[in-house]
């Protein structure tokens, strides 16, 4: 699409100016940063930027360079959905002639899409040179973005800093993070990307050691086989009646819990010794709470309330799945208890607690020939 069709797509929403240059000035607008000091079309005259409306010249490529160098992709998509529900539900009919997927909800998204094409077209052969000059300002922010958050589970993991990637308030939310490179010389690519707030993105785009690359490199790997793992899984279903279960986990106080009277041997058995805390946690879940889950499972069994023996098969293929994606115990464990969570919508501890259970049970976790690992 060339600019002054898009430009006349997208004329509802610019204002009510008659100028076709004030037009493109409020549609630079709004894909520009707002708190920016720089505005890239105060050096352009009205006639140019009516020429580049009409068609009679194209965007030059100083003029589209600086626009990219200021570009704040979620600007410009709040600005669409800032008007009213007529004009949006109108300008998504237009853009249909292009993308017959679009709807209300998603045009302002795609009409940012193509307009960014319209502007790293314009910009001709330094477009790779801007792309890697303000990547975590948009290009690596929006086209990885989104993928890059569900892989962190939206906190930065940077150094364990912990902050929210997505900031509320009210009914809004808004991206607060900057897309990084691990290594420049790796360059884009999805296993050399990661999601950090702006602050460990700038401290570490300032300056890093072999030491810091080597630890991201080893955060991303892992946070990426988490993902896959947690992707296997969605489709695997549960007994619906475990969400019950797990609710009487939550509600009853653990002193009134009789703890199992002896060491739990299949934990002890099936858990690598080097993992400490994966071993510590475990047995303790299983100490306290496994004759209490075990009871709870029986009496749902006795009332029809449950299929053990089904619930027993479903827990086990969950394993099965996660460890065809990671042979690491700790990934694995985290990824069921992550999968329980998503399908029950109950706390992280019980969910925790009930795949102890189960490790005890052996449907998770298979006894190692030699503890030697």
């Amino acid at each position: 699409m060339e600019f002054k069709d898009f430009f006349t797509l997208m004329k509802p929403v610019l204002g009510k100016e008659r100028a076709n240059s004030k037009l493109v000035r409020n549609l630079v607008a709004m894909i520009t940063k707002t708190d920016s000091d720089v505005d890239p079309s105060q050096n352009q005259s009205d006639d140019t930027l009516k020429s580049y409306s009409n068609g009679r010249r194209p965007l030059s490529p100083e003029y589209a360079r600086g626009i990219i160098a200021e570009v704040e992709f979620q600007n410009f998509v709040d600005s669409v959905n800032s008007n009213d529900e007529v004009v949006i539900e109108r300008l998504s009919d237009s853009f249909k002639q292009y993308d017959s997927t679009v709807t209300p909800d998603v045009v302002g998204t795609v009409a940012g899409e193509i307009f960014l094409d319209i502007l790293y077209k314009a910009a001709g052969e330094n477009v790779n040179k801007q792309k890697s000059i303000v990547p975590s300002k948009y290009y690596l922010r929006h086209r990885y973005g989104n993928q890059l958050l569900v892989e962190n589970k939206g906190s930065c993991s940077y150094k364990g800093c912990g902050k929210p990637l997505v900031l509320s308030n009210n009914e809004s939310t808004q991206a607060y993070f900057d897309v990084v490179m691990i290594n420049n010389d790796d360059g884009e690519q999805i296993d050399n990307l990661i999601a950090l707030c702006p602050e460990c993105a700038g401290k570490y785009l300032l300056s890093h050691s072999e030491e810091d690359q080597e630890e991201l490199h080893d955060l991303k790997a892992t946070m990426h086989e988490l993902l896959l793992t947690r992707k296997s899984l969605t489709d695997i279903k549960i007994e619906e009646s475990v969400s019950e279960i797990l609710e009487i986990i939550c509600e009853t106080d653990p002193k009134e819990i009789t703890n199992l009277s002896y060491e739990p041997k299949s934990v002890r058995d099936k858990i690598y010794k080097k993992n400490y805390l994966l071993f510590r946690s475990n047995i303790a879940n299983v100490t306290q709470y496994y004759p209490f889950i075990e009871t709870q499972f029986k009496s749902f069994s006795r009332e029809k309330k449950m299929n053990y023996e089904r619930l027993s098969m479903q827990i086990r293929s969950a394993y099965l799945t996660a460890a065809e994606k990671t042979s690491l115990q700790d990934e694995i464990y985290t990824s069921l208890v992550e999968w329980l969570m998503d399908v029950t919508r109950k706390p992280r501890v019980s969910c925790e607690i009930v795949i102890s259970f189960f490790v005890q049970k052996c449907e998770v976790f298979d006894a190692p020939t030699k503890q030697t690992i």
